[in-house]
């Protein structure tokens, strides 16, 4: 109880969150006097309860008042005085915007690295997340919970999972400088010692006092500057304060077309800035503003900060301005202004964006990661645009959109300016400072190391650019990853660093399923830098795989016609769908999910390396004399404690034995540059989806590699899917992909190679083909040159995909 109260008033002090894991059967009862403890620490304290769960909760509202000892905290008067808003795990996206004092996460076994973010994210600083394990007594029986979220990783050919993730977890918490871990006894399993968390308060105090000055130096500049100055103190920081001012500047001059792009971690207020900046447009005369977001149900905190900045231009409901609700989804579909003239503040979904698209004065995009990318690089400088995005949290892009996007769009509008002999600026702002706890909360701190979710760039190579020829493929022992030493830990950042780099849209849930999927295994290409110096090692790229396939013809022919989604296998029952085949479900094959070479090395060859050293470890199954066990890199010159105690994290594949396998795959968002990467590696596209992906804008491609004992050697069966592959593209080519870039079209058609497709086919054939007529009209117009081309217009379709198939056959 001392260390409780401890915790809880030097938490709310400094404005710290605090992590309490309750562990035992009949640990519930503790959670109102835990309250009652924390709640009277301090008369300023919110007090509401944010409780998940994912049973019944009316008989978790009844086992809740049946367990709770009356002695400590009256039932009555806790659910009756605290505000307690219970939500189930699958509909926490309800809660997301709201704030609170205090989060209790039952069921634990529920839990995902994505809600569990959050749910995180909701509290406030000087408030508390606890944690229930109600079906263990001990941390020591940990490895023995089953998590929800296993049923999907589960595949069919592999069930056995390893609950390295939870481990983790707990492991992970006792760097946390506010977490006690206690039982249902009240009595301490686990703590943090009171000199970090002194430590942490001194350096947060400098922080603190740098920041503040900042700020208000910011707001007495612009005192004179209304009605900017009230807006900008509604900030709360001297980054949202900066963010503001920038957005206002590019406000004030419509003919620049100016494009701001906002990014932060979760929590740092973007929603409200471009809140107030709305409220600035509005003052600036802005007739036609649109706002669009991925869901509108996630748009309450903007809103809530237009109505404060309109209250700032005494604005008034119904005198002013009106709001207009959604009849059916109940969000806020627009804001008429009738003040000075008539303005409008209207939302629309992103695929509406086009057909406004003329009447857009100012748009304003919230998470502008999860909008289609052709859709973004459309709009830029067609009009002032305001854009945010996540960098790192739950909802992150990851580094991909800093990276890829914004020098993509910089590009395309200094094209465009040219072309229009317009200006046309560009700028980006970030706020780092959050809003809802201290600059340095350790719950924070201990989420994002935990997640990787506040991973930088990938570090400097310390090596430079060795020669590909020189550097190796090692698979990494994922057990040694997630041990939580220092050493693993600051491997995986570095790994997961990579892999967040080149992907469109992360989600927390991806480090789990690479920590405990089955089938997922890691490999890394390393530098030749000697391991004897123990370092660690420059990564230039990591290979994520899993293994798929090898399905009981049984089960496959009775799920082929169902429309049911299947954990796992995503190649197998994509290809058996599409081609009827149940038979190539039993096949074994490795689908890499994600490529990542390191952005200052790429094109530079590393990528072919790295599959040229995949494909040579899995056909190694037909050379002799392979050795046993599997011996591991690591081991006499690169020795501590560490790796003393568990398995080294490099295994030298040369001294690896490979499973047998029929294929290598790969799915991806079809590009020019991706298809020819794949085309040049060897791959075989056999399959194309007709929609695009919603968020990305592209179509889905497969591609195999067959492993076979002759290299040059082409399975038949890869050839009957190429052929089928073929038939349907051309046949479907002008509806359903006609606004593919024709080169690409053809570098799809030149990937598809047959050796007994004859040629005599279309001649036998012809008169079937064409009429007599048309056979005539073709060959006037050859011998007679004035002939108008346009009578033959129809038959233009026909020649071309005869002129196709006859060039595959040279």
């Amino acid at each position: 109880r001392e260390k409780i109260n401890f915790l809880s008033f030097n938490s709310k002090n400094n404005r710290f969150r605090s992590i309490i894991l309750l562990i035992g059967s009949d640990a519930k009862k503790n959670i109102p006097y835990i309250h009652y403890m924390w709640s009277k620490s301090s008369t300023e304290i919110n007090n509401s309860v944010l409780w998940c769960y994912s049973n019944n909760f009316s008989k978790n509202l009844l086992s809740m008042k049946k367990v709770i000892n009356p002695s400590y905290y009256e039932p009555e008067n806790f659910f009756s005085l605290v505000k307690v808003r219970y939500c189930y795990y699958n509909e926490i996206d309800k809660v997301l915007g709201n704030t609170f004092g205090m989060c209790v996460l039952e069921n634990f076994e529920a839990l995902s690295p994505n809600i569990m973010a959050k749910t995180i994210e909701t509290v406030e600083g000087g408030g508390l997340i606890i944690f229930l394990l109600n079906t263990i007594n001990s941390l020591d029986k940990i490895h023995s919970v089953s998590m929800e979220i296993y049923k999907k990783f589960e595949s069919e050919s592999y069930k056995t999972i390893t609950g390295r993730f939870i481990e983790r977890f707990v492991f992970s918490l006792n760097s946390c400088s506010t977490f006690i871990a206690i039982d249902e006894n009240l009595k301490i399993i686990s703590t943090h010692s009171k000199k970090n968390f002194e430590m942490l308060s001194k350096n947060l105090c400098k922080n603190l006092e740098y920041n503040k000055e900042a700020f208000f130096l910011l707001i007495k500049s612009v005192k004179n500057l209304e009605p900017l100055s009230s807006l900008i103190e509604k900030t709360r920081t001297f980054d949202q304060a900066r963010a503001l001012l920038t957005f206002t500047e590019a406000i004030s001059n419509k003919s620049l077309l100016s494009t701001v792009i906002l990014t932060a971690a979760r929590g740092r207020g973007k929603s409200a800035v471009l809140g107030l900046a709305t409220a600035a447009a509005v003052a600036y005369g802005y007739g036609n503003i649109y706002i669009t977001a991925p869901n509108p149900e996630n748009l309450n905190t903007y809103f809530a900060f237009v109505f404060i900045g309109l209250k700032i231009l005494n604005y008034e409901e119904n005198k002013h301005f009106e709001i207009i609700q959604d009849s059916k989804l109940k969000f806020i579909a627009k804001i008429e202004i009738f003040c000075t003239h008539r303005q409008s503040i209207t939302f629309l979904f992103p695929n509406e964006i086009e057909e406004v698209k003329k009447d857009i004065e100012l748009l304003i995009i919230d998470e502008a990661a999860s909008i289609p990318i052709p859709i973004l690089e459309s709009i830029c400088g067609s009009f002032v645009i305001f854009m945010s995005t996540t960098t790192s949290g739950y909802e992150g892009t990851g580094k991909y959109f800093t990276l890829k996007f914004i020098k993509n769009i910089k590009t395309k509008l200094q094209n465009k300016a040219n072309s229009k002999k317009k200006i046309l600026i560009i700028q980006e702002v970030s706020l780092n400072e959050p809003i809802r706890y201290s600059f340095q909360d350790p719950v924070e701190k201990w989420l994002n190391e935990f997640l990787c979710l506040d991973n930088d760039l990938p570090p400097i190579l310390l090596s430079g650019c060795p020669d590909p020829m020189y550097c190796k493929l090692f698979l990494v022992d994922r057990n040694a990853l997630f041990s939580s030493h220092k050493i693993a830990n600051r491997f995986l950042q570095k790994i997961f660093s990579l892999l967040i780099s080149v992907h469109y849209k992360n989600s927390p849930d991806d480090l789990q399923m690479i920590c405990d999927a089955p089938s997922h295994r890691i490999l890394i290409l390393v530098t030749p830098l000697p391991l004897s110096i123990a370092v660690l090692p420059d990564v230039l790229g990591v290979l994520h795989i899993s293994y798929e396939g090898q399905i009981a013809h049984k089960f496959v022919e009775k799920n082929l016609t169902k429309n049911i989604k299947i954990n796992g296998d995503l190649i197998p029952w994509v290809i058996s769908k599409e081609f009827l085949d149940s038979s190539f479900a039993e096949l074994s094959g490795v689908r890499i999910i994600r490529l990542a070479i390191h952005p200052d090395i790429q094109s530079m060859g590393y990528g072919s390396k790295l599959l040229k050293n995949l494909v040579w470890f899995f056909q190694s199954i037909f050379k002799q004399n392979i050795l046993e066990n599997g011996r591991c890199l690591s081991d006499k010159n690169f020795k501590n404690s560490f790796l003393e105690k568990i398995s080294p994290m490099l295994i030298n594949l040369e001294n690896r034995n490979p499973p047998r396998l029929d294929y290598i795959g790969v799915s991806f968002g079809l590009t020019q540059q991706l298809f020819y990467f794949w085309k040049k590696n060897g791959f075989k596209v056999i399959f194309i989806r007709s929609q695009k992906n919603k968020i990305t804008g592209e179509h889905v491609c497969i591609m195999l590699y067959p492993i076979t004992k002759e290299i040059e050697l082409i399975p038949n069966w890869i050839k009957n899917y190429q052929f089928d592959f073929l038939t349907k593209f051309l046949g479907t080519i002008n509806w359903k992909f006609n606004k593919m870039n024709a080169i690409l079209v053809f570098s799809i058609v030149q990937n598809v190679h047959f050796q007994y497709f004859n040629q005599s086919v279309y001649v036998k054939h012809v008169k079937k083909i064409f009429s007599n007529t048309d056979i005539y009209k073709i060959f006037f117009y050859i011998e007679n040159s004035a002939f108008e081309y346009k009578t033959l217009a129809e038959l233009f379709p026909v020649v071309a995909k005869i002129v196709i198939w006859n060039e595959l056959t040279k």
